[in-house]
């Protein structure tokens, strides 16, 4: 992916600042006993506001290279 023009670095702001509050209200809600399955249902009506959705659901988070990579398991409960 490029960015080619003011706009689309606009854009990409924007996009940027909505992960963020994504993962700060995804980091508010984990408790202990919640389970992923949970998570990922107030991530997809988070998203909605803003016309997003998750692109793996239920699957994997990608980070960049070299980074840890989380697999969610709709079972799995936090414990700790």
């Amino acid at each position: 992916m490029s960015i080619d023009n003011e706009i689309q670095f606009e854009k990409m702001k924007e996009i940027g600042a909505t992960v963020a509050n994504y993962l700060e209200f995804l980091k508010a809600e984990a408790r202990p006993g919640i389970t992923t399955s949970e998570l990922d249902h107030m991530a997809g009506l988070f998203l909605a506001q803003y016309g997003a959705i998750s692109v793996q659901k239920e699957h994997t988070c990608m980070v960049p290279k070299g980074k840890p990579y989380v697999f969610t398991n709709p079972t799995k409960r936090f414990t700790s």
